[in-house]
């Protein structure tokens, strides 16, 4: 195995730690939603969608720009890039986002009022069936 030009390991370092900075937005993003949510399922949903993609996307580093390796130094990079996020940008964007997933949130409350009444209206039906049948039944007799 031949050795990497400094040139190509700068770009895989680089290109490393933009993915691990990347991964902590998506993280934020993801952190934001689990606490307007506050809810264990969709804190273990969340979970899932934070790293399915966080492997596929380092396995994807490893095999594109990395030739088909995971090295050490990407592997590094990319938890650089976490850490600088985290540092650097994360006090900023995470409020942001949990405002934004908030006003999703009373958004989609809002759009379904309408939807509980027809709710509450099929249930009432569904439970005055019985004593319909009942009526009908002993109206026969």
């Amino acid at each position: 195995m031949m050795p990497l030009p400094v040139v190509q390991q700068l770009l895989q370092g680089w290109l490393s730690l933009l993915l691990g900075a990347g991964l902590g937005l998506w993280y934020d993003l993801l952190r934001a939603l689990r606490r307007t949510a506050g809810r264990k399922t969709v804190t273990a949903l969340l979970d899932f969608l934070f790293w399915i993609p966080a492997g596929t996307a380092l396995f994807a580093l490893g095999m594109g720009p990395g030739q088909g390796q995971l090295r050490l130094f990407m592997l590094l990079s990319s938890i650089c890039g976490v850490v600088l996020y985290f540092c650097l940008l994360s006090a900023k964007i995470l409020p942001g986002a949990q405002a934004l997933w908030q006003c999703w949130a009373n958004g989609a409350k809002m759009l379904s009022k309408p939807f509980l009444g027809v709710k509450k209206a099929w249930i009432k039906l569904w439970r005055m069936r019985k004593k319909a049948f009942q009526i009908r039944k002993n109206g026969l007799q």
